[in-house]
């Protein structure tokens, strides 16, 4: 059913100027916020820090002498990396840097998923709630800064949006269409895809249903089961390569493995139990969670942030409350219009999110951590109900001629004070800042042969370094992740080899690092020995103040000749690992 406020317009204007009037509206809004977001992004040390884990690996399809023989990125490729995201990169790069295809794919990611959500909008409700649907997706920074970075997670909102595209239509391969590009790009999309196509024909009354109504339930078990198999056979390589890195870790080996627990890499979220539910706030991120389909960090028009004091005039507290009285309404207009059946099917999705909450427990890490089911599953169908849901509680205010012409111009003018008030255009969402001071330090590295192994003192500066150089890296904090026993166990040992140089008064760690791991240049920041603890996490905080107070005087690593200290720039220094092992075995 669609409202007749889209009949009146039809009825009035032609639908190519609307839908260009549309367009035109929706660019002089926001088109200024993401041009100056576009700018921002081609800043080379402005990127998203996650970038520096998943965006490098890539860089082997860019250049095939890159990162060979790198665990790190054998590591990424093979386990945290889906397989079609990554020949996707892989097709792209024998033309494009990846770095390059990540800094511009958000966007067209951003404009495909505003057009299917509209489109979705439009069917449930017509033009008003389509160009309301639209704002809210350019408005809010969830979309756009879940997209940044061009990672997996880019992939989310565009699947989703395809999902809730297909729901309000009854349309069964676009459903099937999400569930294996989710498969392939994105795991968390594609599980709620797989289990909303398996909800709609499988548990849907057929009045229900749009397409499929008259499919008999062996037909439409034997098509579910289909898609599931080819989802599994598109995840199966990621799943089968896993095990070569033993198995995922829980919370309940935090006694043996302290990075998987608190305090550990993932501070105050630890991984899952072995077995057992959502703890309490994760329960209630839904609700946070979906307010941001609304909200964005900073104000439409000024740069404060909404975490501020004041904004336009109003408390932090008051914009909760106004974004309260927005899901309140929207609860209230979609139980107005469970008779719509679009609205019944869309509701699929939310309900979806909640059961993957739960799931991701027994499926970390590939859909953990267990709220991007919400974040996937909520925002994106609030902001296509609460235009419905006004537009439902209108029809019930005004009457006859009335309704006709004002529920369209009030719609949108309280979207408009929504997202006026709690929307935005943050023009550096999701881009972190990082020191173009250290320049130098990058065109140095960049300039070593591509087959150089680089350690150093843990901070933003080793993080950035593959993926600003491309060379490979032994340890960094970004990297260092904890889903996986023998991946951790190495990790472990890699740092603590690092902790050892940076604080022993021999070069003997040095030499062990090269014999070990061929790292072939050390790179001390001086600033990582002034830094107040914690300066990593569990269990390296330890083993970092141990070394410290058994240290005395200046560390060997920074007491090196102009021989093998090759680079030094402020606090910056770069020993050259190679000439000093060189050096040692002429001397021997």
């Amino acid at each position: 059913m669609v409202s007749d406020t889209t009949t009146t317009l039809a009825a009035r204007f032609p639908r190519w100027l609307v839908l260009l009037l549309s367009l035109l509206s929706l660019a002089v809004l926001f088109g200024p916020g993401l041009v100056e977001h576009m700018q921002n992004a081609a800043n080379p040390y402005a990127f998203n820090n996650d970038a520096r884990m998943q965006i490098f690996p890539l860089l082997r399809y860019w250049d095939g002498e890159l990162l060979q023989d790198d665990y790190v990125a054998d590591y990424f490729l093979g386990v945290m990396l889906p397989h079609g995201y990554s020949l996707f990169y892989g097709a792209l790069a024998q033309v494009f840097d990846p770095r390059n295809v990540s800094i511009v794919l958000p966007y067209i990611l951003l404009a495909l998923t505003t057009a299917m959500v509209a489109a979705a909008a439009h069917k449930v409700s017509g033009a008003t709630a389509a160009w309301c649907a639209a704002a809210f997706c350019l408005a809010a920074d969830m979309y756009l800064g879940g997209m940044v970075g061009g990672l997996p997670r880019a992939f989310g909102k565009p699947v989703m949006a395809m999902v809730v595209l297909g729901l309000v239509y009854g349309n069964t391969a676009l459903l099937i269409a999400a569930t294996l590009i989710g498969a392939a790009f994105y795991f968390t999309a594609g599980a709620v895809a797989g289990l909303c196509l398996a909800t709609y024909l499988l548990l849907f009354p057929p009045s229900w249903r749009s397409d499929g109504g008259a499919w008999s339930w062996p037909r439409r078990l034997v098509l579910v089961g289909i898609t599931g198999v080819l989802a599994i056979v598109i995840v199966s390589p990621t799943l089968i390569e896993a095990r070569a890195y033993g198995p995922s870790l829980t919370v309940d080996q935090a006694d043996a493995y302290p990075e998987a627990g608190i305090g550990g890499r993932y501070k105050t979220h630890p991984m899952p139990p072995a077995f057992g539910l959502p703890r309490l706030e994760n329960l209630t991120a839904a609700a946070a969670v979906t307010m941001r389909a609304f909200r964005a960090r900073e104000a439409f028009r000024s740069g404060d942030p909404l975490g501020g004091e004041d904004l336009y005039g109003f408390a932090e507290a008051n914009l909760v409350a106004i974004t309260v009285i927005v899901m309140s309404l929207t609860a209230v207009g979609t139980l107005m219009s469970l008779g719509n059946p679009a609205v019944r099917r869309l509701l699929i999705v939310p309900a979806v999110g909640l059961l993957l909450l739960f799931l991701a427990y027994a499926l970390s890490p590939y859909l953990y951590f267990p709220n991007r089911p919400i974040g996937l599953t909520f925002p994106i169908v609030a902001g296509i109900l609460f235009p419905t849901a006004l537009i439902a509680i209108l029809r019930r205010v005004y009457g006859g001629r009335l309704r006709r012409l004002l529920v369209p111009p009030t719609v949108i003018a309280l979207s408009l004070v929504v997202v006026f008030l709690l929307g935005g255009r943050n023009t550096v969402v999701s881009l972190d800042q990082y020191d173009s001071a250290d320049g130098p330090v990058y065109d140095h590295v960049a300039e070593l042969p591509t087959d150089a192994m680089i350690a150093g003192s843990p901070g933003d500066l080793m993080d950035n370094m593959s993926y600003l150089t491309g060379r490979s890296m032994l340890v960094g904090f970004e990297v260092h992740q904890a889903f996986h026993k023998n991946y951790v166990e190495e990790m472990r040992r890699r740092m603590m080899a690092v902790i050892d140089a940076l604080y022993a008064d021999n070069t003997d760690p040095l030499i062990a690092l090269h014999d070990a791991w061929g790292v072939t240049h050390f790179i001390v920041d001086k600033r990582f020995y002034d830094r107040d603890d914690p300066k990593y996490f569990k269990p390296f905080d330890e083993a970092i103040a141990a070394a410290e107070s058994s240290l005395n005087g200046t560390p060997a690593v920074l007491r090196q000749d102009a021989y093998t200290t090759v680079f030094a720039d402020g606090d910056i220094v770069v020993v050259d690992v190679a000439a000093l092992v060189a050096d040692q075995t002429s001397n021997d």
